[in-house]
């Protein structure tokens, strides 16, 4: 089966939508799914966050689906003046 169908219809069913005016992308919140090229590969894309990952054609459908509800977890606020990973988790 498609790769893309089996992520689209597993988002779909867990609350995802289709974007009536850039169809066939998904969207939740602020963030993107789908296929913005004609070599099959995917993408997930936050707006707010201004930041992409591609999934090139050989990725596992359950790494994408993974990868694209972990995206969508509210992360929590940092710390004032923190500016590194290890000052951001102390």
């Amino acid at each position: 089966m498609d790769r893309r169908l089996d992520v689209r219809r597993i988002l779909l069913a867990r609350g995802w939508q289709e974007d009536p005016e850039l169809w066939p992308l998904l969207r939740t919140g602020d963030l993107t799914w789908g296929s913005p090229n004609e070599h099959r590969d995917l993408s997930l894309h936050a707006a707010r966050d201004g930041w992409q990952v591609e999934f090139l054609g050989n990725v596992p459908a359950p790494v994408i689906v993974a990868a694209c509800e972990a995206a969508g977890y509210p992360r929590p606020p940092r710390r004032s003046g923190a500016t590194e990973p290890e000052d951001a988790a102390s």
